[in-house]
This record gives C-alpha cells, sequence and structure tokens, in this order.
C-alpha cells in the first residue's frame, strides 16, 4: 500500500511539473533549518499560539477529498501530512536540501501520502492552474523576495481555488505594548535589555517584516482577498506568559480561547493573520 502511494504523489508531481521552469536559487539558504524555531520551553502563550496557528490555517484549507494541495515552504512536510490527512492530495515545495532530507524521513515514518518537490517560491517549477489550493504558513517572511511568491502563487492556482497565507504579526498589539511602554519604562529604571525585546523585533532568520496591512496591500496587488482570520492575542506581552504559566492549564487555555475569539475579529491587532484568497474573476494580477 505504501509504495503505491508513493507511485500515485510521484505521478501527481509530474503531471503538475512544467519542466520549463527551473528555479532561480540565488540569495537563498539552501542548507536552512528549523532547529531554533520552536524552544524547547514554551509559555502557554507561545504553545497556544502556535497550535492555533496551525488550526486556523487549515480549516481555511479545508482540503476536499483529492484536492491537489501545494505547500509552498513546506519544511519537514508536518502540515503537508496533517493536510493530506485531511484529504488532500498534497505536494509540499521547499528550498532547503536540509529540510527536503527531514521531510523525506518524516513521512517514510508517518506513512502518509505526501510528493516532495525541491524548488522556490519564487519561481515555482509547476504549471500554472494546476493546482486547487496553495498554503504557505510561517514561510513568506523568510522568502527574499516574498511579492513575487505570492505572484506565482497566484500562477498556479486554478480559477476558483484558493490561496491561504499566514504569518506572525509583528505588529501585534502585544508587541507594540512591548515595544511602546515596557522599552521605555525599563529605560527609565535604568535596567539592562530584557530578552521580550529581541522577541518583539524582526527575527534574525526573517527576511521581511510583515503586520496585517503590509500583507494585506501586497496580497491585493495580485488576488482578491476573500477572508482575513487574526489569530491569538496578547502573545509575547511583558510578563504575560509567566503569569499564565501560574495557573492551572484549563484555566489559561479558557482566558486564551476567549482572547482569540477576540483576535479573529481584529487581524490587525491579533498574533497571526491568516488570509484566504482567490483569482479575480478576470484571471490576470494587477501591478501596483
Amino acid at each position: 500500500m505504501k509504495e503505491t502511494n508513493e507511485a500515485q504523489d510521484s505521478e501527481m508531481a509530474n503531471e503538475m511539473i512544467d519542466s520549463g521552469r527551473t528555479g532561480h536559487e540565488d540569495g537563498f539558504d539552501l542548507d536552512w533549518q528549523d532547529d531554533h524555531v520552536v524552544p524547547k520551553f514554551m509559555f502557554p502563550d507561545l504553545e497556544f499560539f502556535f497550535e492555533r496557528l496551525s488550526e486556523a490555517t487549515f480549516d481555511a484549507v479545508s482540503p476536499r477529498p483529492g484536492e491537489r494541495v501545494l505547500d509552498v515552504g513546506c519544511g519537514r512536510a508536518n502540515d503537508a501530512m496533517d493536510l493530506a490527512r485531511r484529504g488532500g492530495n498534497c505536494l509540499g515545495l521547499e528550498p532547503s536540501e536540509t529540510m527536503i532530507y527531514h521531510a523525506k524521513r518524516d513521512i517514510a515514518r508517518d506513512g502518509t501520502g505526501v510528493a516532495l518537490l525541491r524548488g522556490i517560491g519564487e519561481d515555482m517549477p509547476l504549471k500554472s492552474h494546476s493546482v486547487d489550493k496553495v498554503v504557505c504558513k510561517g514561510a513568506l517572511d523568510h522568502f527574499p523576495t516574498p511579492e513575487r511568491a505570492i505572484m506565482e502563487m497566484a500562477r498556479v492556482v486554478k480559477p476558483g481555488g484558493a490561496v491561504i497565507i499566514t504569518v506572525a504579526n509583528l505588529d501585534a498589539l502585544g508587541f507594540r505594548l512591548g515595544r511602546t511602554f515596557f522599552v521605555r519604562f525599563r529605560k527609565l529604571l535604568g535596567r539592562e535589555e530584557s530578552i521580550y525585546e529581541k522577541i518583539w523585533q524582526t527575527p534574525f532568520d526573517h527576511t521581511y517584516r510583515f503586520d496585517y496591512k503590509t500583507l494585506n496591500r501586497m496580497v491585493k496587488q495580485h488576488m482578491h482577498v476573500d477572508e482575513s482570520i487574526g489569530v491569538s492575542l496578547f502573545f509575547a506581552s511583558p510578563w504575560w506568559g509567566a503569569m499564565l504559566s501560574k495557573l492551572p492549564r484549563p484555566v489559561w487555555r479558557t482566558i486564551l480561547r476567549m482572547l482569540d475569539a477576540i483576535a479573529r475579529h481584529v487581524p490587525s491587532l491579533s498574533d497571526g493573520v491568516v488570509l484566504k484568497c482567490s483569482l479575480r474573476s478576470s484571471g490576470h494580477t494587477q501591478h501596483g
């Protein structure tokens, strides 16, 4: 059965590949690793944020049985495997040789049918209008030219399909509070820089700093935004995670769920943003 799945996945990928598009890899870290992404210890707010970001993304994709789903910047292909379990025929696109190696190993262990293709988001080696849905979760802000990647997502998705883009909002309410009040208060007291201040800045491995307005503006140049969903609230606010950790798990989860319900309707302030997009009716992109 496993060999049959692998053959089907390979056949699906071959149908989608455009052999004339080789992809340009200048400026990419082809040995990028994710060892630093998930810390060994997480306060409740970070644990909840990661969990809800995945839930909201998967709900937005909601693959129907047999739909072709492309995961751009798939990393270890964990998300692609989850979407495959939900019925999608998934293809993971990833530039890093290291991450492709890990993904192949994890897919073999899991036994989930996910095909892999090495390539970059800005120049996908895929035929136009060849996939039903495209998902890019937590990867767009690592691309050297994210707007070009968005153009490519619009190119490969079929008319009537959907593109789901998920990013961390680096202008979230918690970050604003930290940068505005905590830093001033710390300087007033003459204290040394806190570890929180590193969290509120652009991460070292990000090539682009996204917030809700910036992402919306960039995406709307090439697609229609059908839905904007905010995820989580107050992540990385000063002392917030430490305070939550003192509470019983059911209590802090209830608190964070309530805040998440509010965040859904105010994506400009939320910790993460999920955009569900579609091609314009004409099928053409708009260049600003």
